[in-house]
């Protein structure tokens, strides 16, 4: 084995010692300190007054409401807050008490916006916000009321709520345009940025998520493989797990598909363009920024779109259940996918992502190897 090379200085971290925050997050903390927690009538970032209503009348203290909110993540805010809304609009037209109701009202609730035309998932955001703050006069909780189980159950068969995929589509397609990226210096920094995103999505079956979170310090390369290290908060982060370390191998048989040619090769391109920034990507025009979420899901539409995949029918997230299927296919065992994925149960794949075509470093050779 060649001796391992580094990335260069400002890119480049020992994974056996601690990892650093992420700049461009605020969900890392440092080992040992704990956060300050801000008052929350000071947190406008909640923007769920409800929910703070709720916990001022059971006496908390400031400190201990901004840590109870923190415990929604941002996008569960948004998702909240919509029907938070409604909710406090349908009391106020009957002058109901917003925290303290009977589960008639609260189906009656449900009911009017079943008959708005929302489907099961929507009504199971609405109920799952109204049990965030919302009191029944009888102390039962509201996703666990039988009268309103049964009424999503009912809502189910009326209405139901269906895989958005039934097959997916063949990663050779998307392989054989990413090979036709080539050579790498011929690439502008907008290709060169689609091919690596595409490829570590492909090769690691990782959310987009994972990796727009990837950040420079947290990566380590050889001439054999490349690691990376997650240091934020996922969304299937918890207490007692967190993704592990991802590692990806080189491809002598292709470099053109190649993962750790690439990184190395995008590495160098960008490392003048960076300043201090140090998330994976960055803007293909300048000023050189770190992408936003919503740009990793286009650059991931576009190299599906440029390589004949339909994205009228499949969303960027599908890469996942197409990496994951196209290994489950070429008979790499189960729970090599869920330790490389992250997924902690093999039910979860079963049910979500193993579909017909229409990782560890054995997951990502095998896909490659299957490009013909």
């Amino acid at each position: 084995m060649a001796d391992p090379a580094l990335v260069p200085a400002p890119t480049a971290i020992n994974m056996h010692g601690q990892l650093p925050a992420t700049s461009q997050s605020q969900s890392s903390v440092n080992a040992g300190k704990a956060p300050k927690a801000p008052p929350a009538a000071e947190n406008e970032t909640w923007r769920l007054p409800c929910v703070r209503e709720s916990f001022q009348s059971r006496g908390l203290s400031n400190e201990t409401q901004a840590i109870l909110l923190s415990s929604w993540r941002e996008s569960t805010q948004k998702q909240y807050r919509t029907y938070i809304k409604k909710w406090v609009s349908f009391c106020n037209q009957r002058e109901i008490n917003i925290f303290e109701t009977t589960v008639n009202n609260v189906l009656s609730f449900l009911t009017d916006l079943f008959n708005s035309g929302i489907g099961y998932s929507c009504l199971n955001s609405a109920r799952c916000a109204l049990s965030s703050f919302l009191q029944l006069n009888n102390e039962l909780n509201i996703g666990t009321h039988p009268l309103i189980r049964r009424f999503m159950k009912g809502v189910f068969v009326l209405r139901p709520t269906l895989p958005r995929y039934n097959v997916t589509w063949d990663v050779n397609v998307v392989l054989k345009y990413l090979k036709s990226l080539s050579p790498l210096s011929s690439l502008s920094l907008l290709q060169l940025s689609q091919k690596l995103l595409m490829l570590l999505a492909l090769l690691s079956g990782q959310r987009g998520q994972t990796l727009h979170l990837i950040d420079v310090r947290n990566i380590y390369i050889t001439a054999d493989y490349v690691k990376v290290t997650i240091g934020d908060l996922l969304k299937t982060s918890n207490p007692k797990r967190h993704l592990g370390e991802l590692n990806l191998s080189s491809y002598s048989i292709d470099a053109d598909l190649c993962v750790v040619i690439t990184m190395k090769h995008y590495l160098e391109r960008t490392e003048p363009l960076r300043a201090s920034v140090t998330t994976l990507f960055i803007t293909s025009q300048r000023p050189h920024k770190p992408v936003s979420r919503d740009t990793i899901g286009r650059w991931l539409k576009t190299v599906l779109q440029n390589s004949g995949i339909d994205v009228k029918m499949f969303k960027p997230h599908s890469t996942r259940s197409a990496s994951a299927s196209t290994a489950c296919a070429l008979r790499i065992p189960v729970d090599t996918i869920i330790r490389t994925v992250g997924w902690t149960k093999d039910s979860v794949f079963r049910k979500y992502y193993n579909k017909p075509v229409s990782l560890d470093v054995e997951m990502s050779k095998r896909l490659l190897d299957n490009c013909k």
